[in-house]
């Protein structure tokens, strides 16, 4: 059955014995950065930018997952938030409080006692799969300086060839529901409203739904379905869990949002600025459910503004490193051209012109992370130093996570009506 909430553009649908209940991403604790406040210093993208998927047929990619593989070490250079990014990477440790069995590849099975920290590396593991089980919770323990993390359910380990280093691949393998209790609270502070809280943990199910199940029938050869930072969804393992998120979880569990019988790739960001973007403007991907609209409530009723100074050299430094200009290159002149701003206001060029009169033209969102922006969403002044003056966090595209909360505080609105608001045209059903 289908019904229809009180706001237009989305339609929920029922199947079977389900029954609704009405009950950046943004926040992590060491704020996002690449994507998705907490929100590091530049936003959460998901999956990666300018990632153009193809319209999947209807119906093949809503397929019930069981179990879900994440990659939890290591994190490379663009996303490693909130993780960090490790230099060793050829080892990691592990603990737990009850034992563990490690089943190698050779089919050699070692068995560590509990409370004890043991190490695994690539020459322990070699060739082939290698599984660690553990009777209790098990903490991943990484190079000193970086977070420890506590994780439910066995590991998949692996040793990869490089010609720089070798490295020790980590999955974390649990169930689906289990690693959305991790998810919500990591993307969004367990402290907000409930219905902010259900609209995020619905966002998040759909959005791992549709990777999964993606990748699984389009990259067979991946052996991980998603991967613990913004390149994906932020996730900290059990440790991360909080009593209203995981209520948040369990009361909608099994719903993803779909279009065309499909979950859709369902975007969040932290602050839409006021204004949210489409996805073409961001990716090149036509997203037909992720609209631009202003918010519903007055953007000035929230903190959202930011200002930014970066020195010519930096600039040039960070565009040079990223590739976005070619070497020798000198900037004179950087300018957003009056057409070259979408109908939100953000960047979507930006034009760079040399001391000698060459110009070369940036796309927004590349330019917005080689300089570590919170949006695209800016006013440019000043001829170096340049100094940006900007609204938002994040790309912009679907869900703002702010807005998810100013607008049960401010309007009451449920999370069916807030899922309604920024994914039209889309149903709720079950997976």
């Amino acid at each position: 059955m289908k019904w229809a909430p009180a706001l237009a553009g989305i339609v929920f649908s029922c199947s079977g014995a389900w029954a609704n209940e009405k009950q950046e991403s943004l926040f992590n604790p060491v704020f996002r950065a690449t994507g998705r406040m907490s929100i590091s210093d530049f936003d959460f993208l998901q999956p990666s930018v300018f990632f153009s998927p193809t319209v999947p047929p209807p119906g093949s990619l809503r397929k019930p997952i069981d179990l879900i593989r994440v990659k939890v070490f290591p994190h490379n250079d663009t996303y490693s938030q909130p993780q960090g990014r490790e230099a060793l990477v050829g080892h990691v440790r592990f603990k737990s409080a009850g034992s563990c069995e490690l089943k190698l590849g050779s089919g050699v099975i070692k068995k560590f006692a509990p409370a004890k920290t043991f190490q695994l590396d690539t020459v322990m593991i070699g060739k082939g799969v290698s599984r660690l089980k553990c009777e209790k919770l098990t903490q991943v323990v990484r190079e000193a300086g970086f977070s420890v993390h506590t994780y439910n359910g066995a590991f998949e380990l692996r040793s990869e060839e490089s010609v720089v280093k070798p490295t020790l691949t980590v999955i974390n393998i649990l169930p689906f529901e289990s690693y959305l209790k991790g998810v919500v609270p990591s993307e969004m502070p367990a402290g907000w409203p409930a219905e902010s809280l259900k609209a995020q943990a619905i966002a998040a199910r759909t959005y791992a739904a549709y990777q999964v199940n993606d990748r699984r029938t389009n990259s067979p050869g991946l052996f991980y379905d998603v991967i613990d930072t913004v390149e994906d969804q932020a996730y900290r393992g059990q440790g991360a869990e909080a009593v209203a998120a995981t209520a948040a979880v369990d009361s909608t569990k099994g719903q993803v949002l779909t279009y065309q019988e499909n979950p859709i790739i369902a975007y969040f960001s932290a602050d839409s600025g006021g204004y949210t973007e489409i996805a073409m403007n961001i990716w090149g991907n036509d997203l037909p459910y992720t609209p631009t609209k202003p918010e519903v409530y007055d953007p000035h009723s929230i903190a959202t503004s930011w200002k930014k100074e970066i020195s010519r050299v930096s600039i040039q430094a960070s565009l040079l490193e990223n590739g976005l200009v070619p070497a020798g290159f000198v900037i004179q002149k950087i300018e957003i051209p009056s057409d070259a701003r979408s109908a939100s206001g953000r960047a979507i060029q930006v034009l760079l012109t040399s001391s000698d009169g060459q110009s070369v033209s940036v796309f927004g969102e590349l330019f917005r992370h080689a300089l570590q922006l919170r949006s695209t969403l800016f006013e440019l002044s000043g001829s170096g130093p340049f100094t940006f003056n900007g609204k938002g966090f994040g790309h912009g595209v679907g869900m703002n996570q702010t807005g998810a909360k100013v607008l049960v505080q401010q309007f009451s609105w449920t999370h069916e009506q807030i899922l309604g608001f920024y994914y039209t045209g889309v149903n709720l059903e079950q997976l």
